[in-house]
């Protein structure tokens, strides 16, 4: 059983009006998200689980420096069943707790999912890794969107607002739409590929208040990213027509334009952030 425990850093207040909730912010690609928000006077929601006491030392550290008006931070196991639900009850209660009735989430990003290439993973077998897969990167990230997201619509709804900007953002992967080989890949594209299908449907359901993109990423340097053998990353880095891994920090530039006003009139799309796919065989040499 779950119950929340999350620690508030900082005064209550946003100065810039906005509420932004990152779920796994201790990532490679949601810390980096969260670092993009520095000094913009966002008020942010983070919710984490083995990183927890990390991220909450640096939110103590950050809002005490004036970097953040306000953090709140959440510990919450998404491996286990029913945990996802409350969380999101608990996120929406918070929100107008700190901040009143007349404020809502502005952005949501769903960067949360299993890696199954790290060692202790890589040990499980099949059956076990493909439970942890879909109970993390599936269930829980559709049952925390849906919840979430309908907050955000009926928020936005009362009050006659549209979804020029804001929204939810998921997280695939590239390899969705071609395949690999390899048990992790078919690991990979089951649970990313439905949850690229998921969120083109619940853009159906959320419009026209709150727009849903979806960001698939190639290989990117994350956790398993910089500990892979040299070997390994060179031959991965042939996928890309960039001849190279992607950045978090790329990642997150594309991710804060799909939440922004700039796209505005982006909706239900899921875009590759890989460099460009290399295609097998492709002669790049004439």
């Amino acid at each position: 059983m779950w119950k929340d425990e999350s620690r508030a850093f900082g005064e209550n207040q946003s100065t810039s009006n906005r509420v932004v909730v990152i779920i796994g912010a201790s990532g490679g690609i949601g810390r980096a998200l969260l670092d993009s928000y520095r000094g913009e006077g966002v008020a942010l929601y983070l919710v984490a689980h083995n990183g927890y006491e990390a991220l909450a030392t640096f939110a103590y550290d950050a809002t005490a420096r004036g970097d953040y008006p306000f953090l709140r931070v959440y510990r919450a196991d998404l491996a286990e069943p029913d945990v996802s639900l409350q969380l999101a009850q608990s996120i929406q209660n918070n929100v107008k707790l700190d901040f009143g009735e007349q404020v809502c989430i502005d952005e949501l990003a769903l960067c949360a999912g299993v890696d199954l290439m790290v060692p202790e993973r890589r040990e499980l077998t099949f059956a076990e890794r493909l439970r942890h897969a879909l109970q993390i990167d599936v269930e829980s990230t559709i049952v925390i969107a849906r919840a979430l997201g309908r907050f955000m619509r009926d928020h936005r709804r009362a009050r006659g607002l549209d979804g020029r900007d804001g929204g939810l953002l998921f997280f695939s992967w590239d390899g969705v739409e071609r395949g690999r080989s390899g048990e992790t890949s078919e690991l990979y594209a089951a649970c990313k590929g439905a949850i690229s299908g998921y969120a083109r449907s619940l853009a159906q359901s959320l419009s026209p208040e709150v727009r849903v993109n979806t960001i698939a990423p190639g290989w990117i340097s994350t956790r398993w990213g910089t500990s892979a053998p040299s070997p390994i990353r060179a031959r991965l880095s042939c996928d890309s027509l960039a001849q190279r891994w992607g950045e978090p920090s790329e990642i997150v530039s594309l991710a804060r334009f799909l939440l922004s006003s700039n796209a505005s009139y982006v909706n239900a799309q899921t875009v590759e952030a890989n460099g460009g796919y290399a295609y097998s065989g492709a002669d790049r040499s004439s």
